[in-house]
């Protein structure tokens, strides 16, 4: 999903078209490119007081909402290999 990220580093469910179900109970994520291009940094926080706010987020927000009731929160922070980035091999002189 990071490939299709915006100018902003935005990643939009409606930009993605392989698994959508996945993509919307996932939203939007901020997606930078570190460690030299080689790994994406995949973030997204999300806070909410009730499960109709949690309903924006996943199925399993929704349901440890209704459980916990008020004040959720949940952090994500995921590191991906970036496979458009290659090592150039060494060439023997």
């Amino acid at each position: 999903m990071c490939l299709r990220a915006d100018s902003a580093g935005e990643v939009r469910t409606r930009n993605y078209t392989e698994h959508t179900e996945i993509a919307e109970s996932l939203g939007t994520f901020r997606c930078t490119l570190v460690n030299g291009s080689q790994e994406w940094l995949i973030e997204d926080y999300k806070s909410f007081n009730s499960a109709d706010e949690a309903i924006l987020g996943t199925q399993l927000a929704v349901f440890i909402a209704e459980i916990l009731g008020t004040d959720y929160s949940y952090n994500i922070r995921a590191y991906i290999p970036n496979t458009k980035y290659q090592i150039a091999p060494k060439t023997k002189s």
